[in-house]
């Protein structure tokens, strides 16, 4: 019978159907028994596992009782079921060194009579290094060139620390394993069962390492081999034992057993995520940025975040970035639903992917980002929808995409999608933002034209300049100052009560400007690249303006104090992503032309001195680029 494990084993085994004698009343006709064990030295290999302890009886006598006794805990679990045999469990051999356990069996019968016998368990080392391992971090390699799914673990005893770098002293094992059998779930990925050998290892990447004490380099470092590798799995218990040959010719025994659930990463290494997503209160983490295009097409990068759950950054939250394809047009998006494809034609995304060359992530894809860190999703299918609101300005916008495993990205923005960088609409000089020194506006003069544009509004423009000095011909002399220029449609059309109170935008439709808007900053062609609208100049040189920025999107507020006195305040764009803002109070004094030219927007207007920039001014086109966050890789050093 069984007894209990590592204690002294008071095992009884009554013998039956061995009577040794013809008259079992008369005790000197019965022979005395004879027990002997078969063996002195049983050989355990280093894996241990069950063994017999084999004897030889004779003359067995009723109600005898067997018992072994072993003096190590690593030989336990005697069986005395069959006859002739006491089978033992040899636990494996994970010291450092060759062991032995002796095993004594006595047969104790009569009135305390007792025969005896000896055997020792021998048990070898077979390894040089021996790992008992703790931590378990893993991969799934999706999208890699190769007809197996391919797999990576790392096995390690002290693990990594917040930022994915391994601790010093770490001992470390990576195995790079290829199989047959892909993730049935990819959003819960597991480690295959079975016996991987050096046939499915990728041997340029599968090494064992030792961490020095500093933490900051490898103490050691080998590559593996050969190996054999043994995986099974008990519910949520995985264990992996086996060994492994580095090429320095030593044998390492691995044994891990724990949890070992796989992350899903790209061909390069990057975490992917392994669940559905979503942009929650979402806004414009970058403003929609021309990168190309033709007379047809315009590709268009923006970026869509969601707020974090409370505020806290900390918190996991989603941001998508887009590269979008849309009909060429100077000022904005059209509406419209683009889809995932490769075409680069008009309402297309371009897929998700990560750059071979830079390891950047590309095209359209999202980050789940949480405390500074993400995994990427890589749009593979799916439609971004763009609808125009009733005010011509506010766009909603909805997100429906998928990645390749099936996982889902979306989201509603609502809000505007000014691109303000598209060539030909801005002339802007600066290389900063810049805030505008209104203290030293010392001329202010301004103009009404009643409702030229028809659209149910009046027409105020008026210049506020500093210290210029003007030549006869109209032209400024070469020098700086101060000077900004204002083109606004008010939602009042009464000359004598100015313009009205109010937060003024970007004009939708420049040609048509709407009640509280401006029109933006724009440049003549046709060569005389004179300048209109709402703009900002800085300097002059030959008779040019040589500092210059238009509004190309952004807000002015106006308040009209009903005194002939406004408060203005304005913070805008100049398309190529600098803002100039500025702040004044003070009088405004608007001339009535209505009287002279009636209301027509192509009428000839009087220009208090010409603002011209030289034909040789180039403009600049280049895209902003998207916040970046450190994306999820593998464990590291």
């Amino acid at each position: 019978m069984n007894k209990s494990y590592f204690l002294p084993i008071a095992a009884a085994l009554v013998l039956f159907g061995f009577t040794g004698c013809k008259d079992q009343g008369t005790e000197v006709d019965r022979p005395d028994p004879v027990f002997e064990l078969s063996d002195n030295v049983i050989q355990a290999t280093v894996e241990g596992g069950v063994y017999d302890v084999n004897y030889v009886l004779a003359n067995p006598v009723e109600g005898a009782e067997l018992e072994l006794v072993s003096d190590s805990d690593w030989v336990s679990d005697p069986d005395y079921s069959a006859e002739g045999k006491i089978t033992v469990t040899v636990a494996p051999n994970w010291g450092n060194a060759d062991r032995n356990a002796n095993l004594h069996v006595t047969y104790t019968y009569g009135e305390g009579l007792v025969l005896e016998d000896d055997v020792v368990v021998h048990q070898v080392y077979a390894y040089d290094v021996n790992s008992i391992l703790e931590d378990f971090s893993g991969a799934y390699f999706y999208g890699r060139e190769s007809n197996q799914a391919n797999y990576a673990i790392y096995l390690s005893d002290l693990g990594t620390d917040e930022n994915g770098t391994f601790v010093a002293g770490c001992t470390v094992y990576r195995l790079d394993l290829h199989s047959d059998t892909e993730p049935a779930d990819y959003a819960d990925i597991t480690f295959p069962e079975g016996t991987y050998t050096f046939d499915a290892l990728d041997a340029t990447t599968s090494f064992y390492g030792k961490v020095n004490a500093a933490g900051d380099a490898w103490e050691t470092t080998a590559y593996i081999d050969d190996c054999t590798i043994n995986v099974t799995r008990d519910g949520e218990t995985t264990i992996i034992d086996g060994t492994v040959t580095t090429k320095d010719g030593l044998v390492h025994h691995v044994y891990y057993e724990g949890a070992a659930k796989v992350g899903l990463y790209s061909a390069e290494g990057f975490g992917m995520i392994d669940h559905d997503i979503e942009i929650v209160d979402a806004h414009l983490s970058s403003n929609p940025s021309y990168v190309d295009g033709n007379d047809e097409v315009m590709a268009i990068s923006l970026g869509i975040a969601g707020t974090p759950e409370g505020g806290d950054w900390m918190n996991p939250y989603t941001h998508l970035f887009v590269e979008m394809y849309a009909p060429a047009d100077g000022r904005r998006i059209l509406p419209g639903t683009y889809t995932i494809g490769n075409s680069q034609d008009a309402y297309t995304l371009y897929p998700g992917y990560v750059d071979p060359n830079t390891l950047y992530c590309m095209g359209t894809y999202a980050q789940y980002v949480q405390g500074g860190s993400a995994v990427i999703a890589l749009a593979s299918e799916g439609t971004i929808d763009i609808k125009d609101g009733e005010d011509g300005r506010t766009y909603t916008v909805t997100v429906a995409l998928k990645t390749a495993q099936g996982f889902s990205i979306t989201g509603t923005y609502v809000g505007e999608l000014n691109v303000t960088n598209i060539p030909g609409s801005s002339f802007s000089t600066l290389e900063d933002d810049y805030t505008v020194k209104m203290d030293e506006i010392n001329y202010t003069f301004g103009s009404y034209y009643g409702d030229e544009y028809g659209t149910g509004g009046g027409h105020f423009t008026w210049e506020m300049t500093g210290p210029f000095e003007q030549t006869p011909d109209k032209y400024l002399t070469d020098g700086t100052g101060e000077a900004v220029y204002f083109d606004i449609v008010s939602s009042s059309m009464d000359y004598n009560a100015g313009p009205s109170t109010g937060t003024y935008k970007a004009a939708i439709d420049p040609e048509a400007p709407k009640p509280g808007e401006y029109v933006p900053g724009y440049r003549t062609s046709g060569g005389m690249n004179l300048i209109n609208g709402t703009y900002y100049t800085g300097a002059y040189e030959d008779g040019y303006v040589s500092v210059a920025a238009p509004a190309v999107s952004g807000d002015l507020n106006i308040t009209n104090h009903g005194d002939g006195t406004y408060t203005l305040s304005f913070a805008f764009d100049d398309g190529m992503g600098h803002t100039w803002d500025g702040e004044w109070t003070g009088s405004l004094g608007f001339m009535d032309w209505t009287w002279l030219y009636g209301s027509s927007a192509n009428t000839s207007r009087p220009n208090y001195v010409e603002r011209r920039m030289a034909p040789a001014q180039t403009e600049a086109d280049e895209a902003v680029n998207p916040v970046q966050y450190k994306i999820k890789t593998l464990p590291s050093l």
